[in-house]
């Protein structure tokens, strides 16, 4: 198994073959759309709320059990990728 791969359904792609690199990746990137859509939503809830600052955005999602695509805990490095990946807007720092 590849060094990071914690998702099943990855693996099972890589290793087996199963797939074309095509479809593998075209799943991949669909599993992140989705995964991206729901920290969204929780971002519509949370911004309104005054928490708009990338470390405050981080301890929020840490309080609220929200895994990283790797199921660990939120760092403020972690976020900003995502915000960038997903072109979120990212606060600046004051």
């Amino acid at each position: 198994m590849p060094t990071g791969a914690r998702d099943p359904a990855w693996t099972v792609v890589v290793v087996s073959g199963e797939l074309g690199n095509k479809e593998a990746v075209a799943g991949i990137k669909a599993k992140a759309d989705q995964r991206a859509e729901g920290l969204r939503s929780i971002l519509n809830v949370i911004r309104p709320q005054g928490i708009t600052i990338v470390r405050k955005i981080k301890a929020e999602l840490n309080r609220r059990h929200v895994p990283t695509a790797h199921g660990a805990t939120w760092h403020p490095t972690d976020y900003s990728s995502f915000a960038r990946s997903a072109r979120l807007s990212t606060p600046k720092r004051p």
